[in-house]
């Protein structure tokens, strides 16, 4: 089907949906004659909103979306910090808010009994009377109970404190991957793909324990500060042991919803699979695979559209990267990769060429020279490293204009001799300018083997920046001398936010 005739399904879904259960087939009826295609597509989307108890007025998707994406509007508009914290009774004390979502709302406590730091899910107000809510907490304690792993955030305990209902689980002091994507737009093949390993980690051992997460999003990973993943929220998670589950329980979020969920068929792993691949498409190319108006325009789109090819988007990402994300998007299960495992594999070949110092960009020597976090966005760092290569430029031109003046005072000061010494600066002055000009322009016409070629030369420059930062003592003589040792830390200071701007335009 094309877009138009998705658009038509659309009004004519909210059409039959607006009307009561026993008119809506005979409304099908009329609405879609001569279209069997269509009218089956419609029967389907009502039949899994109305197993799912979708009220006639609010589609199953949408149902879904707004109960996930629910921001609390009435306190919205209130900024964390002035907003009134809860009480959770003696053993926690409430610091601050860390984070709203459709379930409830986070918060940073301290047990008083084993002081620490843990982070606490209440669950929203309304919604705490609803067993079948209650029950989701519950479930989601249970299951991560079970899955113990590195990268599986730890739940603790389910506690109610008078009417509150709240979950106490692991602290992890970072940003959800979805702020960093909102950062940062795309991660480096190097950096994404670690993420996605980790990630791999953590989703192949809940499926080994036969635990399906069924929403994962970008908004359920949490990368702490060291870089490490921890995935959150196995709340809406099925267990294949649970006996009575059904077709037609819709759970989960249009925007990563497989095919077969969208429908409210049954989910196994290769549904993970499947949201896994269109993490790893926003992952590496900082958009969204689907997108749409309303949550059933993008269900629809998960069931019957391609995405884009990634590497239209970015054409520097590897092709064999490109086809592990297409064949995890595969619409039918069965040509999807049938486990974890096959992912972890398929992935073998880009995680080791973006492992590589020379393929990634890395510096040859992690140990002295380890990775910097992401803190700005590229074409900000891009500008701020053409600010600083016109510095060094001015301070080897400025050591051309005063070269007898410099080889005399090394001449004085340090006996070295005048041919000696202006022959030193010449050389280094010149070379300084030479490569300066070099990453100038590769940086002023955004080379994409810009960082790779600048982890190349950068131990090189790292010895010859640190040694010209040295040159503000030959000025001792004529300045106080804590003005030019301050003018050294300067200087020194320089090579290493050139190494933080570079990871950052170049990542």
């Amino acid at each position: 089907m094309n877009p138009d005739q998705w658009k038509k399904i659309e009004e004519i879904y909210h059409a039959a949906m607006e009307r009561p259960p026993a008119g809506r087939r005979d409304f099908l009826d009329g609405a879609c004659k001569g279209n069997e295609e269509m009218r089956r597509e419609l029967e389907s989307l009502i039949t899994v909103a109305e197993q799912a108890g979708v009220s006639m007025e609010q589609s199953a998707m949408e149902m879904a979306a707004q109960s996930l994406a629910n921001d609390w509007s009435a306190n919205a508009v209130t900024p964390p910090k002035l907003r009134k914290l809860p009480t959770l009774g003696r053993r926690y004390s409430v610091l601050e808010e860390l984070g709203r979502g459709g379930m409830g709302i986070v918060y940073r406590v301290h047990d008083n009994e084993t002081d620490d730091f843990v982070a606490v899910k209440v669950l929203r107000p309304d919604l705490a009377v609803d067993e079948q809510m209650i029950a989701r907490f519950k479930t989601e304690l249970k299951v991560s109970w079970k899955v113990n792993h590195r990268s599986v955030c730890r739940l603790h305990d389910i506690n109610r404190f008078e009417d509150l209902t709240f979950i106490s689980m692991e602290y992890i002091k970072g940003e959800t991957l979805r702020r960093t994507l909102d950062r940062l737009g795309a991660l480096n093949v190097r950096k994404g793909a670690e993420v996605i390993r980790q990630v791999c980690d953590g989703l192949r051992e809940a499926h080994r324990q036969g635990i399906f997460h069924r929403d994962l999003k970008p908004e359920n990973i949490m990368l702490d500060e060291t870089g490490n993943v921890k995935l959150m929220d196995f709340g809406i998670a099925r267990l294949t042991s649970i006996t009575n589950t059904k077709s037609g329980s819709l759970l989960g979020t249009p925007a990563y919803m497989s095919p077969e969920q969208a429908q409210g068929k049954l989910v196994d792993a290769r549904s993970d699979i499947y949201s896994l691949g269109l993490v790893m498409y926003e992952v590496f190319t900082g958009s969204a695979a689907f997108g749409g108006d309303t949550p059933i325009a993008v269900a629809l789109k998960q069931i019957h559209e391609r995405p884009r090819d990634p590497r239209s988007l970015d054409p520097l990402l590897p092709e064999i990267l490109e086809s592990v994300i297409l064949r995890c998007l595969e619409k039918d299960p069965a040509q999807r990769f049938q486990s974890l495992d096959e992912v972890i594999a398929a992935l073998e070949v880009p995680l080791k060429e973006s492992s590589s110092p020379v393929a990634s960009g890395q510096p040859p020597n992690q140990r002295w020279f380890p990775e910097t976090a992401y803190v700005l966005q590229p074409a900000t760092a891009r500008k701020l490293l053409l600010i600083h290569q016109a510095g060094y430029l001015a301070l080897y031109f400025a050591t051309l204009f005063y070269l007898n003046s410099a080889a005399d005072v090394l001449f004085v000061h340090l006996g070295v001799p005048l041919y000696a010494g202006y022959g030193l600066f010449l050389f280094s002055a010149t070379t300084g300018i030479a490569v300066r000009i070099y990453l100038t322009s590769a940086v002023g016409v955004n080379h994409p083997d810009t960082g790779k070629q600048f982890w190349r030369l950068f131990p090189a420059l790292f010895v010859f920046d640190m040694l010209w930062a040295m040159s503000p003592l030959l000025l001792a003589p004529k300045i106080p001398e804590g003005l030019a040792i301050a003018f050294v830390v300067c200087l020194a200071y320089l090579p290493f936010s050139q190494k933080t701007l570079m990871t950052n335009a170049y990542r």
